[in-house]
């Protein structure tokens, strides 16, 4: 019986360092996060995903990651490229680039 309430109250107390750990990490995430870029960008990789696996023999879950993977890869690429001399971000080429090489 006394081990029982031992593993209870340490459950809880695991429970409680839990419930204050996400909660402090969700608000680091609510200054870094922009949250409707977020979900349209999900909901842009659900779409690909399910057209993926509509299409081919993929299932839905490794379609959807192929579909997060190539926004990704898109977003890097996209930012490279803007921080260029001439790019969007460094239209004149005169400031110093950390990107690119």
């Amino acid at each position: 019986m006394h081990q029982a309430r031992a593993l209870l109250a340490l459950d809880s107390q695991n429970a409680s360092h839990f419930a204050r750990g996400l909660c402090m990490a969700l608000g680091v995430m609510k200054k870094y996060i922009h949250w409707p870029s977020l979900f349209i960008g999900l909901s842009i990789a659900s779409l690909g995903g399910w057209l993926l696996q509509h299409f081919t023999s993929l299932g839905w879950w490794p379609a959807f990651g192929i579909a997060v993977g190539a926004l990704i890869v898109n977003g890097v690429v996209a930012t490279i490229e803007d921080d260029r001399p001439g790019g969007f971000n460094n239209p004149t080429g005169s400031e110093g680039d950390k990107n690119a090489r």
